[in-house]
């Protein structure tokens, strides 16, 4: 088979068509232990928080269910904006009976 002006031939010998194998699997093997680490761009190990399910009581708001969460000295606002990202919400009302979820303090 001809390529523009390259003339491109398969391996005669078994030991060259050997090694053609044996380099394209070794660059396969590589590419698969490069390939996830170059798509995720990242170093960063994402860290899993413990979640636990809750369920709305009547009066429940969603500041004082983060007060609850918040150690002593942090922003209880923090944890307002990170229930809401949590839980998806498009914003901070709710209802009895839902169920949220909210992250274990240890």
């Amino acid at each position: 088979m001809s390529i523009g002006t390259m003339t491109v031939t398969a391996p005669r010998t078994a030991s060259a068509r050997l090694r053609r194998a044996v380099v394209l699997m070794v660059l396969v093997a590589l590419g698969m232990l490069v390939a996830p680490r170059a798509i995720a761009g990242s170093d960063e190990v994402p860290v899993e928080a413990a979640l636990s399910t809750y369920t709305v009581a009547t009066g429940d708001t969603l500041w004082g269910l983060a007060s609850a969460l918040t150690p002593a000295g942090e922003d209880v606002a923090e944890t307002v904006a990170e229930l809401v990202e949590l839980n998806r919400m498009s914003d901070s009302a709710l209802m009895a009976g839902e169920q949220i979820l909210i992250p274990l303090v240890g």
